[in-house]
């Protein structure tokens, strides 16, 4: 008993380890992500955001964003940083009510519209580490094959492309604040110690505004784990990544066994909502490209919904709560933070110049 035991702990850690291997290769090397200030465990507590943030150089004025709206209040205005939708610096002045021009300048920004060079904006899937010339083509891994990325259709709206399936909705955009993100890893008080579980996320402002798209989640985690997960099939297992965050967050050891816990949003019906930002900071080196960041309300705990109660859930299922709302406001309500490009566990997820569908 006692050597079965053994032999099965040392299995579990050297498949840790090459899963670690694998992680750190796979999309090029993690990403340099810093911050302070502000953290929260990804179990489901509370992330405060209270972060000092950066100082941060006047830029210098674009041509393009000198207007107002009737009956506008100056200090309803906001620079906001849009560097594939504005040309110039890539700022320009919008008021956060305005939220048609919020919507248009988050489609000029996945349509590329400044840099002007017939390309568009695709994401990679978590699997996928191809560059820009070979992201979008068919792959294949053992006996699956898959165009393996996401394209954005004529709405906004994200949709893979292997099953022209629609996996997030848009559903408008506002002005929020861009994050700097730590990550703190691995299980520091047991034996075994994975090098991908996450133990925490920290973020702080970084005092910079930017353009966040409001994004409507089209599956269920149920119904996304009976239709895409599979251990074998990591283009489709990806998609289950993209829905739910999923990440492995504690291991125990009671001397004898162990067993994990793993954090898994829980989407029990459609329309959970998430701020969907491009970071250009975390493009994993790929000059053109940008980080896949997400800032979303959420108030389950690992794969548990008991915070899910009816004052709670218009907070993560209601967009028209920030809509139309200063970033002050909705910032702190966007109390988590997801980092779909993870160099440092594989997670290939990028904002890629590509063609359309």
């Amino acid at each position: 008993m006692f050597k079965s035991k053994l032999l099965w702990r040392m299995a579990v850690i050297i498949l840790i380890a090459v899963f670690s291997i694998a992680g750190i290769i796979a999309c090029g090397g993690g990403a340099d992500i810093t911050g302070s200030s502000g953290s929260f465990s990804t179990s489901g507590g509370e992330d405060t955001g209270t972060g000092g943030g950066e100082t941060t150089p006047t830029p210098t004025p674009n041509q393009d964003d000198n207007y107002t709206l009737p009956n506008d209040n100056p200090s309803d205005y906001y620079r906001v940083h849009v560097p594939f939708g504005v040309g110039g610096d890539g700022f320009t002045n919008v008021s956060y009510k305005d939220t048609n021009r919020l919507k248009k300048l988050w489609l000029e920004q996945i349509n590329r519209k400044a840099k002007n060079d017939g390309k568009v904006f695709a994401i990679r899937n978590r699997a996928n580490n191809r560059d820009a010339n070979n992201f979008q083509n068919r792959h294949t891994h053992g006996q699956y094959s898959a165009q393996d990325y996401y394209y954005f259709n004529e709405n906004g709206d994200i949709v893979w492309k292997e099953d022209n399936t629609i996996i997030k909705k848009f559903m408008g955009a506002i002005i929020t604040e861009y994050r700097n993100v730590t990550i703190t890893r691995g299980n520091k008080n047991i034996w075994l110690n994975n090098s991908m579980a996450i133990d925490k996320i920290r973020w702080s402002k970084k005092g910079i505004y930017t353009i966040g798209a409001i994004y409507a989640n089209a599956l269920t985690t149920d119904e996304t784990r009976r239709k895409y997960v599979s251990a074998q099939n990591p283009f489709k297992d990806g998609i289950f990544d993209f829905i739910t965050y999923r990440h492995h967050l504690e291991a125990f050891n009671n001397g004898a066994w162990c067993w994990n816990e793993y954090f898994e949003r829980q989407y029990t019906t459609l329309g959970f909502i998430e701020v969907l930002v491009m970071d250009e900071s975390n493009n994993l080196g790929y000059s053109g490209s940008a980080g896949v960041h997400s800032y979303y309300p959420y108030y389950g705990k690992f794969n548990r919904v008991e915070g899910f109660t009816p004052q709670n859930m218009p907070y993560m299922t209601n967009q028209n709560i920030y809509l139309g709302q200063r970033p002050e406001y909705t910032d702190r309500q966007l109390t988590h933070t997801a980092l779909f490009t993870d160099g440092w566990r594989g997670w290939c997820f990028l904002f890629m110049p590509g063609h359309k569908n």
